[in-house]
């Protein structure tokens, strides 16, 4: 198991029990990993704009993942509507 890092960037017009819909679908996605920490970074305006959307809400998660499955979850992630931007990257 490696750690992983992975920021959100959701849909700022997201009701919570969607976010939580997603947030239950990663956890079906890690298998055998899990999610140590969540932090919301909250809603911010974005630079430019993104899928016709000019704010977003900011999702921080630490996780451990198999290795393997880190570039499943990115391909599954970009097929999500209310996921924005994402960016994975493994903790050293």
């Amino acid at each position: 198991m490696k750690k992983y890092e992975l920021i959100l960037v959701l849909k700022a017009d997201l009701k919570e029990e969607d976010k939580e819909k997603l947030l239950k679908k990663l956890k079906k996605w890690l298998v055998k990993g899990k999610i140590l920490s969540q932090t919301s970074w909250g809603k911010k305006e974005l630079a430019y704009p993104i899928k016709k959307q000019t704010t977003a809400e900011y999702l921080f998660l630490e996780m451990e993942v198999i290795p393997e499955k880190g570039g499943e979850i990115e391909k599954k992630l970009r097929l999500e509507e209310s996921v924005l931007r994402h960016l994975l990257v493994r903790k050293d």
